[in-house]
């Protein structure tokens, strides 16, 4: 599907720009905030899940996109910063997308998101969560709660993981080790600088098997984004080895405006590719 999306799903700055802005003539989905305790841990965790006009009212179970913030953020990142309830709601109206729960975690196993400082306004990655306890987490826990609470179809073909940053490198990470689970892989701007990525996950290496499974592998960068660079020889890499995917670059550095276009643009790839899976 991702070789010829039959849609136009690009957005312009001045769309994306309407995207985001509420719009109190359309309806609205609903952001519920979920609060469980971990089996793998045994902390209490909360995460974000919206829900389509009309779903609580509805018998009909949905796909369902589990999108992941970056190091700065928690669970309420991609509403409070990134304006993704906007971006749904909009999106839905305008027939860029279908129906699909989306939910957003907090993407701290073990604690809240880092409060270190660094000098020069870094990141400290070294506060990143381990990505095996992440892995556990996220389909132990948050997708226990979620998919035993929302109606969700809860197959691979309907299921999809996309992020931002440390969330990017996340969605890497669980999408690629568990294509039993996912069928589409979004990456903006993602934390792939500190592996070969290529190495680290051999099924990259067999472009016959991961094109059969992925649906959709969207990966997308800002020209001036630090990470530009190792984002750039991952996608080079996956050209290199005839794997199908979709590469976008933006405008700007590592800053929300180039994820929420990059949400924006997923939508449409993600819901047609899940129509296809009925």
């Amino acid at each position: 599907m991702s070789k010829s999306p039959s849609q136009n799903w690009q957005v312009s700055p001045e769309e994306l720009d309407k995207l985001c802005q509420s719009n109190a003539d359309i309806p609205h989905g609903t952001i519920h905030t979920e609060t469980f305790v971990c089996k793998t841990t045994g902390i209490t965790k909360k995460c974000c899940v919206w829900t389509p006009p009309g779903c609580e009212k509805s018998e009909q179970k949905y796909p369902v996109l589990y999108l992941l913030h970056g190091i700065g953020d928690d669970e309420t990142g991609w509403r409070v910063k990134g304006s993704a309830d906007n971006i749904l709601d909009n999106s839905l109206a305008k027939g860029r997308m279908k129906p699909m729960i989306v939910v957003m975690p907090n993407g701290f196993v073990s604690g809240e998101k880092p409060n270190e400082q660094i000098e020069g306004g870094g990141i400290p990655w070294k506060q990143m969560p381990d990505s095996q306890k992440f892995d556990d987490y996220l389909i132990k826990d948050v997708m226990r709660v979620v998919e035993g609470k929302y109606r969700i179809k809860g197959d691979r073909e309907h299921r999809a993981i996309a992020g931002l940053s440390m969330g990017g490198g996340q969605s890497l990470e669980v999408g690629l080790n568990h294509l039993d689970l996912f069928s589409s892989i979004g990456n903006f701007s993602g934390a792939v600088h500190r592996t070969n990525v290529v190495e680290k996950y051999p099924v990259l290496k067999d472009a016959k098997t991961l094109d059969a499974k992925l649906k959709v592998f969207y990966h997308a960068c800002g020209k001036s984004d630090f990470l530009y660079e190792p984002n750039r020889k991952l996608v080079d890499d996956l050209t290199k080895g005839g794997v199908r995917h979709i590469y976008r670059e933006m405008e700007g550095g590592h800053i929300w405006p180039v994820w929420k276009q990059c949400l924006a643009e997923i939508l449409p790839l993600i819901s047609e590719a899940m129509q296809e899976a009925k």
